[in-house]
């Protein structure tokens, strides 16, 4: 269903596309905003190349807009070109700064750099605006916690997404990883469970460069998790032109502690206050009634850049949500505890204004409020502050839906992968090492260099005792046995009309014998392959796409491995160890791959492709005498001399004393 209405969007966005195209043309303003939002669908569509000439043309006739500065960094990011991008954002923040396409562009640009710290700074700026992607901001900054290693912070942003219809993927995942990472695998399952439509078959998603890998893969927050001990430590908003993070207590109410050192102060963040300027005299004091505080900023601090409001109540103070006004015009509103607030200095003039919080009751009542006072610093550098411009109201559509489209585009997405990984690694700390193969299996078939994926998968094997002691393939070219039996393996299948009859012909024996099933012909006909497994044969891998495995490079064989195994248990509930190479193709690359992916190699020591001319009785009577006294015959499940051979090579064995059985069986191999 997500994938219907995924393409359902973007056959409405091509739609949508073509008709605008097709309409007349406007003023001077409205064309080159026209442009712009045609340009962002471009890139929505996936046709990076076009969307960025058409937004060159529409700059080239009015660089004043900031959302065309967006737009083209957008394009330069998807056109593999970050630095250019990033330079593009910045200007568009110049313009502007409350762009806020431009400031998750940015973000993506650091992130991608791998300074996640500068990347959650953006971040953080850009909840200080309200707007239809408030709550993907908001799970993004979570994730860019979890990141560095601030679970509870990540936590606390996460679950008010997730609360009645709110179901952020990204926030589902990132308060996932916070509780698996605090050690609380049992309540990180609850929070995945149950999986999300298409969960199960994995895909890959998105276009930008950057996606939002498993937290709990980052360095930083491996370390953290180590040396930081208090999982109680919290993000705050900064003062501005630092980003920190200071300790609190379990008690909300509490003041803040004095911050650390700031980590990082970018340049073009406003000058940051001095404290002798806080508190300026003349500066009424605080009013409070209600039960309402106002925490911080301090009474008559300067301010500058992006604001946290800090807002505590007494515990018996019913107050659902509360709404922050600065001089009177609405600024922000959170339902959130412990109630925190943000606006951004920079869009307010210098001098003395009043910030106000009021609580609402459930039934929509002010029943408490407060008010402080405070000073806004002179902002540096002054093109940080918004520049205003009058548009026409057609162009002012055009750079809305622009700016809109721009912001769904730019910011951080859940990626099915990461949720995938995750739900093995959380299976894993639960004990269930099986599930969590299984899961990193999915992943692993997808996309064999996701990162941590092939670890992940290798250790899982390791614990269920999959791979050798000495670390070596097995390799089985013939039966360790002197009495009459034989193996009787039947490759490329299953076949919708070939393999019933073959099984049919075993039955009539009472015989056993493996099937070396291939991946994608199982996907085909599952109903087929169980009824193998159902009928007490042994089914082993033939590789997911019947290629020359030894012209692949190791990992290459090693997805074709694990993606069969994987296929093959969805169909069949089992767990195959044994493979045959396709066209017994082999080389040092395929053996290492079988080695880390803890299968035994079947060779044969017949083979019915040799008698593809030759009268049954003869071909079956050459076979036996081949095999003798023990051996392991290669039959097919394709169009060869198989089904016309099988019934006569079956009577001479059987009129030879010999029985026959599965490999493992015979080789006396755990299943």
């Amino acid at each position: 269903m997500t994938g219907r209405v995924r393409a359902a969007g973007w056959i409405a966005s091509c739609l949508l596309l073509c008709s605008l195209l097709a309409l007349p043309s406007l003023g001077a303003a409205s064309n080159t905003a026209k442009e712009i939002s045609i340009g962002v669908m471009l890139l929505q569509v996936g046709r990076a190349r076009e969307g960025l000439f058409r937004l060159n043309q529409a700059l080239g006739s009015d660089a004043s807009l900031p959302a065309g500065h967006a737009a083209l960094g957008a394009a330069r990011l998807l056109c593999h070109d970050p630095a250019e991008a990033q330079a593009r954002f910045r200007q568009a923040l110049a313009l502007d700064r409350g762009c806020l396409s431009a400031r998750l562009g940015l973000a993506l640009c650091r992130l991608q750099e791998g300074n996640v710290e500068a990347a959650l700074t953006e971040y953080k700026q850009a909840l200080a605006f309200n707007g239809p992607e408030q709550d993907s901001i908001r799970a993004g900054y979570a994730y860019l916690c979890c990141l560095t290693g601030m679970y509870a912070a990540a936590s606390a942003e996460c679950e008010p997404l997730l609360r009645g219809e709110r179901g952020n993927a990204l926030a589902r995942q990132t308060y996932a990883a916070a509780l698996l990472a605090q050690q609380r695998p049992s309540e990180a399952w609850q929070v995945l469970s149950p999986a999300p439509d298409g969960a199960s078959r994995v895909q890959l998603l998105g276009r930008w460069p950057v996606r939002t890998e498993s937290p709990l893969l980052s360095l930083r927050a491996a370390y953290r998790r180590t040396h930081a001990g208090d999982q109680r430590e919290r993000f705050t908003w900064p003062p501005p032109g630092s980003f920190l993070a200071r300790r609190r207590t379990e008690n909300a109410t509490a003041n803040a502690q004095p911050p650390i050192a700031p980590l990082m102060e970018p340049e073009w963040i406003a000058a940051p206050v001095s404290p002798t300027t806080s508190g300026a005299a003349g500066v009424r004091p605080a009013a409070a009634r209600g039960g309402l505080r106002i925490t911080s900023p301090a009474h008559g601090a300067l301010l500058s850049g992006v604001v946290e409001v800090g807002v505590a109540t007494d515990s018996e103070a019913r107050i659902d949500y509360v709404v922050l006004t600065v001089d009177g015009g609405f600024k922000s509103l959170t339902n959130t505890r412990p109630f925190r607030l943000m606006f951004d200095a920079a869009m307010l003039e210098p001098g003395p204004h009043v910030l106000r919080a009021a609580g609402y009751s459930p039934g929509g009542n002010v029943v408490a409020t407060a008010e402080t006072r405070v000073q806004v610093a002179v902002q540096k550098p002054t093109p940080a502050t918004r520049r205003h411009r009058t548009f026409d109201p057609a162009a002012k559509l055009w750079l809305d839906r622009a700016e809109r489209d721009l912001e769904r585009l730019l910011v951080l997405r859940a990626d099915p992968l990461a949720e995938t990984q995750l739900r093995g690694r959380v299976q894993e700390a639960r004990g269930r090492m099986l599930a969590a193969a299984e899961a990193y299996e999915r992943v692993f078939s997808a996309q064999p260099y996701y990162p941590g994926i092939r670890t992940d998968l290798l250790w899982s094997y390791h614990q269920l005792g999959w791979l050798t002691a000495d670390g070596a393939a097995q390799e089985i070219r013939s039966l360790p046995r002197q009495d009459r039996c034989v193996a009787l393996t039947f490759d490329d299948g299953p076949h919708p009309v070939l393999t019933p009859r073959i099984l049919k012909t075993l039955d009539r024996y009472g015989w056993r014998a493996t099937f070396f099933l291939v991946g994608k012909q199982v996907e085909l006909y599952p109903d087929l392959a169980r009824e193998i497994a159902k009928r007490g044969h042994e089914i082993g891998a033939h590789s997911y796409t019947h290629s020359d495995l030894s012209r692949m490079t190791q990992r290459e064989v090693e997805r074709e491995l694990v993606k069969s195994r994987a296929v093959i248990r969805e169909a069949t509930g089992v767990t195959v160890r044994l493979f045959r190479p396709p066209g017994g193709h082999y080389n040092d690359r395929v053996r290492q791959a079988l080695q880390a992916t803890g299968f035994s190699v079947v060779f044969w020591n017949s083979n019915i492709g040799c008698y593809q001319h030759v009268p049954s009785e003869e071909a079956a009577r050459k076979i036996v005498r081949q095999v003798s006294p023990s051996g392991i015959v290669l039959l097919h499940n394709g169009e060869d001399a198989t089904e016309r051979v099988l019934p006569e090579l079956l009577a001479e064995l059987q009129q030879n004393g010999y029985v026959a059985d599965t490999v493992s069986s015979l080789c006396r191999l755990s299943p």
